[in-house]
């Protein structure tokens, strides 16, 4: 863990928001459910970050 704040490059946070809408239309389309359980739980985990570091 680090101390501090450290920022996201642009192309970091593109990549962010891109699979965490990948993981997002994943869920939408997964009918297994240990997959869809794990693949919400991902999902949920980078919005997190997302929101933390400010990003839509």
């Amino acid at each position: 863990m680090m101390n501090g704040r450290a920022e996201l490059s642009a192309d970091q946070e593109q990549r962010l928001l891109e699979c965490h809408a990948a993981l997002t239309r994943l869920a939408d389309e997964c009918e297994v459910p240990a997959v869809l359980t794990a693949v919400r739980m991902a999902a949920t985990e980078l919005q997190v970050a997302v929101e933390g570091q400010g990003l839509d």
